[in-house]
């Protein structure tokens, strides 16, 4: 750490360092488990940022971390596995049992100006799905899954003229599912303002409001995905529209 003393000149101080991870275990986001058995290093400037390579463990399979600074924002890279039993075990989801498996991710974390955006792809290759048409698959069938979330810029609330903060989720699965929806941050959570969600076809433009779902499928049994999509209710729910087109309908065992 370089500090000129003569205070015209504070602004020319430099600072060079390495910080050294030795099986350490970090929080990096209360939505995920923390990061065990951390190995590796942080490189840094009053300038720059270098991620030569962390390892860690994440949902109990390996991960490997490398970033810097690039293009003004920071840019981390993640590679791993994950499986799916311990998935289960930290996220309680209906769904998620009929998931066996492991499969291969990539994560592009970046951040600039506090702004975080998030990509994540898997072909989903290991997983096996035990879900009813057309999301089930064997082990080693592909079915990509791509995944982003986006801030939005903010904008001043028209009562208050406080700056409202917004982030943008898009999904797909395969030619399968298509998800679009922007949130908006309320305290610690993130509200959803408007949607689309689309099985079976195209996305389709955003609704001003409310979320808006779209369904083609030879059958559709809704009996079923009841069961490992229980509703959740909510005093200030958002309007759904639907859009069903199936040749075969299952409801209330009929």
């Amino acid at each position: 750490l370089l500090i000129p003393l003569a205070e015209a000149r504070l602004g020319e101080s430099k600072v060079e360092g390495t910080y050294t991870f030795l099986a350490n275990e970090v929080n990096v986001d209360p939505a995920l488990p923390p990061l065990r058995q951390l190995g590796g290093s942080l490189q840094f400037s009053e300038k720059d940022l270098r991620i030569p390579e962390i390892n860690a463990t994440l949902f109990g399979g390996p991960l490997k971390i490398k970033g810097g600074v690039q293009g003004g924002k920071v840019l981390v890279i993640a590679n791993g596995t994950v499986g799916m039993d311990e998935v289960r075990r930290r996220v309680e989801f209906p769904l998620l049992d009929q998931l066996s498996g492991t499969a291969t991710y990539r994560a592009e974390v970046g951040v600039r100006k506090r702004n975080v955006e998030l990509v994540l792809d898997s072909n989903l290759v290991g997983v096996a799905s035990a879900l009813a048409a057309p999301f089930g698959k064997n082990a080693s069938e592909a079915m990509p899954l791509h995944f982003e979330n986006t801030a939005l810029l903010t904008a001043a609330a028209p009562r208050t003229g406080q700056p409202v903060l917004r982030d943008q989720l898009r999904a797909t699965l395969g030619n399968i599912l298509s998800v679009q929806m922007i949130r908006r941050k309320q305290g610690e959570d993130s509200v959803p303002e408007r949607g689309t969600v689309m099985i079976g076809r195209p996305l389709a433009q955003l609704p001003e409001r409310g979320i808006s779902i779209g369904i083609t499928v030879p059958t559709l049994d809704v009996d079923y995905w009841q069961k490992l999509l229980p509703g959740k209710g909510s005093g200030a729910a958002l309007p759904v529209a639907f859009d069903l087109q199936a040749d075969t309908l299952i409801l209330l065992g009929g």
